[in-house]
């Protein structure tokens, strides 16, 4: 029983750390969108 707690919090884990690398990208590029281009040397 110990082992499969252990597997499904690794998965819990991977899957935290997916999700939250893809917010940070969506977050990053409506950044982006929403700042004017000529203020900002990219």
């Amino acid at each position: 029983m110990q082992i499969k707690l252990h597997t499904m919090s690794q998965k819990w884990e991977t899957t935290a750390k997916t999700v939250t690398a893809v917010s940070i990208q969506q977050v990053m590029s409506s950044l982006r969108l929403d700042v004017p281009k000529s203020g900002v040397p990219s």
